[in-house]
């Protein structure tokens, strides 16, 4: 059958599941009954060359993340530590510079603020704000929106609304403005009996 014949051409999730369960440190039969296959098939599949060489290749990968991990867990105290030391000498650095450094030591500026940078003293951003500056024009039509939507925000509020009877008493809406529209005669103002 293929999938005993590992390639990379019928490379498979069930062989990754078992390439994985395998780094786990699983037992064939655990395997086995995982993946839905024999005890006999797990051993053949974890034989073929392919297999053991994309199950070594992760073994490294996974070593090497670990070594690196604990290397900077190792180095990472010490390092703070030095760039603490670091700090007043980074602080006084910039401080120069800015008042009285050249183009030359640009270089040394960037250097010193990194440091500071990684001990979490940047630089505060402003972030400039421009009020925008409206027309006259433009805060009429504004005023006179918002009168519109009061109105008809008032107009749904209102116990008397023809909006709210024809969801209270479950009438199609349609009726309502039917013989609202007979009534109104297109007046967007709300007659004074309903505002009562």
């Amino acid at each position: 059958m293929a999938v005993f014949k590992v390639t990379e051409q019928n490379w498979s999730g069930k062989h990754e599941k078992i390439m994985l369960l395998t780094f786990r440190g699983k037992t064939n039969d655990e395997i086995a009954s995982a993946v839905g296959l024999t005890n006999q098939s797990i051993t053949r599949i974890r034989q073929t060359p392919y297999f053991r060489d994309r199950l070594q290749a992760m073994k490294n990968a996974a070593l090497k993340k670990t070594i690196e991990h604990e290397a900077n867990a190792l180095c990472g105290s010490k390092a703070r530590k030095y760039l603490e030391k670091s700090l007043v000498t980074a602080a006084r650095k910039v401080v120069r510079i800015m008042k009285s450094g050249t183009n030359e030591q640009a270089l040394q500026f960037k250097a010193a603020q990194d440091i500071l940078d990684r001990m979490g003293l940047k630089a505060v951003e402003v972030i400039e704000t421009r009020e925008r500056v409206y027309s006259p024009e433009e805060v009429e039509r504004a005023k006179t929106i918002l009168s519109e939507v009061e109105t008809i925000i008032a107009r749904l509020e209102n116990k008397e609304s023809r909006f709210m009877l024809a969801r209270q008493h479950t009438r199609p809406i349609q009726q309502d403005v039917v013989q609202s529209s007979a009534t109104d005669k297109g007046s967007d103002v709300p007659d004074e009996k309903s505002e009562s």
